[in-house]
């Protein structure tokens, strides 16, 4: 390729990497929303026990799963979806600085900076840790809820809540897996 085509073509890698970037930009503020407001759902919960319609533990744990929910929602759309896209776009780019070295090394250096191993695991953490805390509140909620109850049913509760997780962080590493390759 002439130096033009390279130059466009590296261009239009950027751009591209810049839009998806910006995308997966939006959907961390709107689940960074989300969490502070099931946050704020818990404080009104918290407060204002006399006026909820059902019990204040099954409440919060409600508030809790529907945190859990769309911050699960929001990592597929971030991760499964607009990640993959900025990857795709990437690695072109740098297949492009590899064959062309007198391009700016602005991948590379990317790279380099993130131990070769890119943000990935930070994102993960970004959604996985606040995912983690609202599924265990839930658990620890719904069993307080059913105290008079036997051993049996509050283990079985945290069984499913622990089967449901681990469901989850297998999900979430076959697609880090996949990523890798």
């Amino acid at each position: 390729m002439e130096t033009q085509q390279v130059l466009d073509l590296n261009k239009q890698l950027l751009e591209s990497e810049n839009h998806f970037n910006n995308l997966q930009s939006e959907y961390r503020k709107i689940a960074s929303g989300w969490l502070l407001a099931s946050f704020a759902g818990i404080g009104f919960a918290l407060t204002n026990a006399k006026i909820l319609p059902i019990d204040q533990n099954i409440f919060l744990a409600f508030i809790c799963y529907g945190a859990s929910l769309g911050l699960i929602l929001l990592w597929n759309m971030d991760l499964s979806v607009y990640q993959k896209l900025l990857d795709a776009n990437f690695k072109e780019g740098l297949k492009l600085e590899q064959e062309y070295s007198w391009l700016p090394q602005v991948r590379h250096n990317m790279l380099a900076y993130h131990g070769n191993s890119g943000v990935l695991k930070r994102v993960i953490w970004f959604y996985s840790m606040p995912i983690l805390v609202f599924v265990t509140i839930a658990a620890y909620l719904i069993t307080v809820y059913y105290a008079d109850k036997s051993m049996f049913i509050k283990a079985l509760i945290w069984f499913l809540h622990l089967f449901v997780y681990s469901l989850f962080s297998y999900f979430v590493r076959n697609e880090t897996q996949r990523w890798k390759k």
